[in-house]
């Protein structure tokens, strides 16, 4: 029966909410199974080639050989016309009556890379202009019996954010305007909720790539469905613990509905059922949240590599809705294997008899001292990140002593299978939002934009004890005060818009869906005093406060005198060369000379 299990375990992954639902009530097709086509629609070449999702256009056009390795020397300059090229990804859909016959037919798009619109049969169901977001668009109304077809037209990012940008700067400058030459990467990244790094990094190559990045499924129900499940968990006295759990449904026509709910936590909490009525909201969802307490001499805690272990407990959750006869009939059930972790998190700010405040965490109330490290994207293709790549990477942050990574803001928010393995190694996780390096736009259809991003985001991983920390961005305030893209020539504005951006929005949104974990406005900052500092301290790298970020090419780095001793440290090191060995399978014998010439008598 291992064959059986070994399928779960890979529909397990696959669904956005890791969840298995009763065949009965709610289906769901994997449109990543169809035949799909990928065609180029602007630019002077005639392309059509096999296409895959979850992936994206430079790795469909290297797997059908018209482009080869990205990382090949220069060829990230030489294919800098993919991503000014708009592309058509298409399949053909055949649905039965059985699918037909159900109230509500939704397409749910986990990550759309990133400007499209989709259509099908030649209706337009929607658009997108986000990575990050979850798209739901439904499609009962236009899908029809038998053969469908299905098309996302995708919009060059790189045109997209230059039009954006020429918009913007009818107004003022939103900068930097450009990345510098030596990156050889494309302008505006601000200016598209993209992940920034893929118009290039002072570490890695422009790819600013285009597709259907995440899973992407066809949903077919009846009255309600899970949508997110949430929970938290908080100390309530010397004996007891809390888990707060909260869930939102998408209810498909239904306006309210009298639900049964069931949840339990294996081996932990026995199964209980509640009757609730649940009503539509105007975001189109239904809610429902209770808190169960629970004594700490039941549970084993969760913790961070080093310092114990990781017990993770199953969570079940199942829902049904009161039929015409009085009967209560399933509607949906999730299963999170191994989801929740007993622990608790606290970021200590307190005055120090020295000058400055402490800046250190406790984990289930005691200190605990963090080993860090960066996290940028494993690829700068997301689709070539597999999970047994990432368990790879974080088994070998464990295997170093690490306990804690901070994913940076200049790239995506990580795939499931990451903040699973954290879990499961006890690394910690500092969560960048994805914002890095960057004055951004703040008007309102920017703000409502990333209004959407940051609650999907928040609700999609917070259940995860891997998750301690979440941060704004990745030092756009030391780039505002610093002045590094010329912003004092209207630093009023700027420091509105950042205000309006980072306080207003995203810290806002965050507290209101997670007010369980510390959140920082910027890294580095200033940390607890930084609202006093009228949110844009003088110094955002005072070492007497908060976070620093730290490097230095300038002085003898073998030398213990010079470094200073922050209270935290949340990102530092050095951009060094790789091995030979790497740098030899992506290059020819004549790129291997640092130097243009020779001194005379020089080996």
């Amino acid at each position: 029966m291992n064959w059986i299990k070994d399928w779960w375990i890979k529909s397990f992954f696959l669904c956005c909410l890791a969840s298995t639902s009763s065949p009965e009530q709610v289906t769901q097709l994997d449109l990543g199974q169809l035949d799909w086509t990928l065609t180029s629609s602007s630019g002077t070449r005639n392309i059509s080639v096999k296409g895959h999702v979850p992936g994206g256009v430079y790795t469909d056009l290297q797997t059908a050989g018209i482009i080869g390795d990205l990382y090949f020397r220069f060829n990230s300059v030489e294919y800098s016309w993919i991503g000014e090229t708009d592309w058509i990804y298409s399949a053909d859909l055949v649905v039965d009556d059985g699918i037909i016959s159900k109230e509500s037919i939704e397409l749910e798009c986990q990550g759309l890379d990133t400007v499209s619109s989709i259509w099908l049969n030649n209706e337009r169901v929607g658009t997108s202009n986000n990575m990050f977001v979850r798209y739901i668009y439904p499609i009962k109304e236009l899908l029809k019996p038998g053969l469908n077809r299905l098309e996302f037209r995708f919009k060059s990012g790189v045109v997209y954010a230059q039009e954006e940008y020429d918009r913007q700067a009818k107004e003022y400058i939103v900068p930097p305007s450009c990345v510098p030459k030596q990156y050889q990467g494309v302008c505006h990244a601000n200016h598209i909720r993209k992940m920034q790094a893929s118009f290039s990094w002072d570490w890695g190559p422009s790819a600013p790539s285009v597709g259907i990045w995440k899973p992407l499924h066809l949903v077919a129900f009846d009255n309600i469905r899970f949508k997110y499940v949430m929970w938290d968990v908080e100390e309530v006295n010397e004996l007891l613990l809390s888990v707060n759990l909260r869930v939102i449904f998408q209810p498909g026509t239904m306006e309210k509905v009298k639900a049964e709910i069931g949840y339990e936590i294996r081996d932990v909490f026995e199964r209980e059922v509640v009757l609730v009525e649940l009503v539509k909201t105007q975001d189109n969802e239904m809610e429902w949240s209770t808190s169960i307490q629970i004594p700490k001499a039941d549970v084993s805690l969760w913790w961070p590599n080093g310092r114990g272990e990781q017990i993770l407990y199953d969570v079940l959750l199942d829902i049904g809705v009161e039929a015409d006869t009085g009967d209560i009939q399933l509607m949906d059930k999730v299963f999170y294997e191994k989801g929740l972790g007993f622990r608790t998190v606290e970021l200590v700010q307190d005055p120090m008899e020295i000058e400055g405040n402490s800046f250190y965490f406790k984990i289930n109330g005691e200190p605990v001292f963090m080993k860090v490290s960066n996290w940028i994207p494993g690829h700068v293709l997301p689709e070539k990140v597999s999970k047994e790549y990432i368990y790879d990477l974080l088994y070998s942050a464990k295997e170093a002593n690490m306990n804690m990574l901070r994913v940076w803001g200049g790239g995506i928010y990580e795939l499931e299978e990451f903040y699973q393995t954290a879990d499961q190694l006890g690394i910690l996780i500092w969560q960048d939002m994805m914002f890095a390096c960057s004055m951004y736009p703040a008007d309102q259809a920017s703000l409502f934009n990333i209004r959407s991003e940051i609650k999907h985001q928040v609700r999609r991983i917070s259940r995860h004890p891997s998750i301690a920390l979440w941060a704004g961005n990745n030092e756009n305030e030391a780039a505002l005060r610093g002045n590094w893209y010329g912003t004092d020539t209207n630093f009023s504005v700027y420091k509105e818009d950042y205000i309006r951006l980072y306080v207003d929005t995203v810290q806002t949104e965050i507290l209101k869906e997670d007010r369980s974990r510390p959140f920082l406005l910027s890294s580095p900052s200033n940390g607890n005093i930084n609202q006093q500092e009228g949110f844009i301290s003088q110094n955002p790298y005072n070492p007497l406060y908060g976070d620093v970020h730290v490097y230095n090419y300038r002085d003898n780095n073998w030398d213990p005198e010079i470094y200073g001793v922050p209270r935290f440290c949340s990102e530092y090191g050095f951009q060094s060369f790789p091995s030979f060995e790497l740098v030899q399978s992506v290059s020819q014998a004549e790129d291997w000379r640092v130097q243009k010439s020779r001194k005379k008598g020089a080996p």
